[in-house]
């Protein structure tokens, strides 16, 4: 009995690093959107987790990188990583990273970027309303494989 409840504390610990940091990345950034959610019936948590976006400077560009695809952004003022902003290839919008906060002016409305660890706990409260186990589960990986 020890030994489980030692081996639920260690995987609460690893969880909570990996759904608070990426220590991987260090020639990329990612940027975790949350959706404000209006029609809350049948219990359903206030906001859902929506994309989550890395990005990679190259030179004067920044490429962009979700589960649809990799786009490159060239119309970019580039300093660094964590400092550079974009114009969207069809002039539409702006996108912008500033001392590693991310912005943007055309987002959807009640959508914003989000802390990792706050997006995981959301992303969570929502796997866990399709069952117990399998929640439990998508939960538990979660941060492990996103």
């Amino acid at each position: 009995m020890r030994f489980l409840a030692l081996s639920i504390c260690c995987f609460a610990i690893l969880w909570t690093i990996a759904a608070s940091f990426d220590p991987f990345l260090n020639d990329s950034v990612r940027v975790f959107k949350l959706i404000d959610v209006t029609d809350r019936s049948g219990g359903l948590p206030d906001k859902q987790p929506g994309l989550v976006t890395e990005y990679r400077t190259s030179g004067t560009s920044v490429l962009s990188k979700t589960w649809l695809g990799v786009t490159e952004y060239r119309d970019c003022k580039v300093f660094d990583l964590r400092n550079w902003s974009c114009r969207l290839n069809d002039g539409s919008g702006v996108f912008r990273m500033s001392e590693g906060t991310y912005s943007d002016s055309y987002s959807i409305d009640g959508a914003y970027s989000a802390m990792q660890l706050e997006f995981f706990i959301y992303a969570c409260r929502w796997a866990l309303q399709g069952g117990f186990v399998n929640g439990l589960f998508a939960c538990a990986v979660g941060p492990f494989v996103t």
